[in-house]
């Protein structure tokens, strides 16, 4: 903008104290747009902030729902299984239920010893 100010010199119908009023508002302007680019950088840090924080959250939220598929697929599975229209071993029996509850418990169980010993949960 200064190259812009030498050339008011030249006008003759610029007087100095008006040459002196559109210096200021030069230097205002460009002040202001100064700070407004300081706004817009410090605004583009914060959406960067913001978007790493909900990709953060959005990734603890899929390994806690990979954690809960992990351990309710298995159960999925032997239900499934179980509930298919041909003959079960022990079907007849009253032991046959709580020992499919137990087998089913277990296997959560070692799931998450599992889990734990390799520091996943």
């Amino acid at each position: 903008m200064m190259p812009c100010s030498t050339s008011w010199a030249t006008l003759p119908w610029l007087d100095a104290e008006n040459r002196g009023h559109l210096r200021e508002f030069v230097d205002r302007t460009i002040h202001t747009v100064e700070d407004l680019d300081a706004v817009r950088e410090r605004a583009a840090v914060i959406h960067e902030e913001i978007a790493t924080r909900l990709a953060e959250r959005m990734n603890r939220t899929m390994y806690l729902l990979t954690v809960v598929a992990t351990l309710f697929l298995p159960a999925g599975l032997i239900a499934g299984l179980m509930g298919m229209n041909v003959a079960v071993p022990g079907a007849g029996e009253t032991w046959s239920f709580v020992l499919i509850v137990g087998l089913i418990a277990a296997l959560a169980a070692a799931e998450l010893a599992v889990m734990r010993w390799l520091k996943l949960i």
